[in-house]
């Protein structure tokens, strides 16, 4: 699934002329706090309900206040899951979508992105996520699909986090979905070949990760 078919085409792209005030009024229309600024359809960035939240800018045209994120939008054709790391990354609640020459074509709604999110990693199987902590360096998918197949499983969904983390400290990690609920044997293997196991999510606890950041990924992804 690519960004072009996520975008949300009941947005209004706002013009640098338009006053606070009238903003405000569509934010408050769309239930949303953020909107694009769009002129002569280049992307200029995003004005914010906390932006503007001071009554004598009510008349002003937006092109007074300082445009957040001018430089963060993705491309129409790029995967869901590199939206989602931008989105969460920088903490959006609506995504700018260009096309491959930069001109703007819309939105995405990250509330609407995650549910799409959600049901990609899905998949339709019932099955446990492994999220490993790794380096670059480390990153084998071939050598961690041996691993899983030796335990008789088999990895439905990958997807490595090299540009996005949820802790403050940089680290890059890989969310791997099985076909299997019960992964200790998967967790002790990987364990056992050197990877940093940073999170499991499974029906049936896993005693070698600590149980307060077992649900990190899911928590974080439905707020």
């Amino acid at each position: 699934m690519i960004a072009s078919v996520l975008i949300d085409q009941t947005l209004p792209a706002l013009k640098n002329s338009y006053q606070v005030a009238e903003v405000l009024e569509w934010m408050a229309d769309n239930e949303i706090s953020q909107l694009p600024v769009v002129e002569d359809e280049r992307y200029l960035g995003l004005v914010s309900v906390g932006m503007m939240s001071d009554p004598a800018q009510s008349q002003l045209p937006i092109s007074e206040i300082q445009y957040e994120h001018p430089q963060v939008f993705v491309f129409e054709d790029q995967h869901i899951l590199e939206l989602v790391s931008v989105a969460i990354k920088h903490e959006l609640e609506i995504l700018p979508v260009l096309n491959r020459s930069g001109v703007y074509s819309g939105v995405i709604v990250v509330n609407e992105l995650l549910i799409k999110y959600a049901e990609f990693m899905e998949t339709g199987e019932r099955g446990a996520i492994i999220v490993l902590k790794i380096k670059p360096r480390d990153y084998s998918l071939s050598e961690i699909s041996r691993i899983a197949e030796s335990n008789g499983a088999k990895i439905l969904v990958s997807h490595y986090t090299a540009d996005y983390h949820y802790d403050d400290k940089g680290e890059n990690y890989l969310t791997l979905k099985f076909n299997q609920v019960d992964v200790s044997h998967i967790v002790a293997s990987f364990e056992r070949f050197g990877y940093i196991i940073s999170e499991v999510h499974a029906n049936e606890p896993i005693a070698s990760v600590d149980q307060e950041r077992l649900d990190m990924l899911m928590r974080y992804l439905a707020t």
